[in-house]
């Protein structure tokens, strides 16, 4: 004699016992879907649902991200798109930054140096450690508005140099031993024991 078993399960004559179908279970008086690891049914709904503040995504009950940022499965955490960074808990452009159609860029005033805004600098002058500067040798004339070579040198191949026939001596540009400075010629002349002008 084979007993009657309740409403969708049924008898096995191995176990000799009523059972669910496989990929359900006894559950609130009735058989109901097995729900995979970290799902659990929901007998109002009748589904398999993840915990509040979490959704379903990857074969896993994942957080459920903020406004503006998304899931990374690489990282399996929420991050904010590329470009972004997380400040205060929203997504922001980084500093010097503003978002236009949906992208970071520079602001007026800024360019973008190694992945960075710096403020866009005078001709002839790059962006270092917090300033706009001359390249090496060369010092900023504020009454022409550039940067020049100091008295005395000439620029030669975008280098400061000393002129030709002159040698440089403690940062000072002079004429060889034997020779003397002609100011009327700018030019080292013989005689003379040589050095500054």
């Amino acid at each position: 004699c084979v007993p009657v078993c309740p409403k969708g399960q049924e008898y096995n004559k191995w176990s000799h016992k009523c059972e669910c179908p496989k990929g359900t279970s006894w559950k609130y008086g009735k058989c109901v879907k097995d729900c995979p690891k970290g799902q659990t049914y929901n007998h109002h709904s009748h589904q398999c649902e993840c915990p509040k503040g979490t959704e379903w995504k990857y074969g896993k009950c994942i957080p459920k991200c903020p406004h503006g940022q998304y899931f990374d499965k690489h990282q399996w955490k929420c991050v904010c798109p590329k470009g972004k960074i997380l400040e205060y808990g929203k997504c922001v452009c980084p500093e010097n930054q503003v978002e236009e159609y949906g992208k970071c860029v520079c602001k007026d005033g800024f360019k973008l140096e190694y992945g960075k805004c710096v403020p866009e600098c005078p001709k002839g002058q790059t962006y270092k450690h917090g300033k706009c500067v001359c390249p090496d040798g060369k010092i900023y004339n504020k009454w022409h508005k550039k940067c020049e070579c100091p008295d005395g040198k000439v620029e030669e191949y975008g280098k400061c140099v000393c002129p030709k026939g002159q040698i440089e001596q403690y940062g000072k540009c002079s004429c060889p031993k034997g020779k003397y400075y002609d100011r009327w010629s700018k030019s080292c002349k013989k005689g003379g024991y040589g050095g500054h002008y």
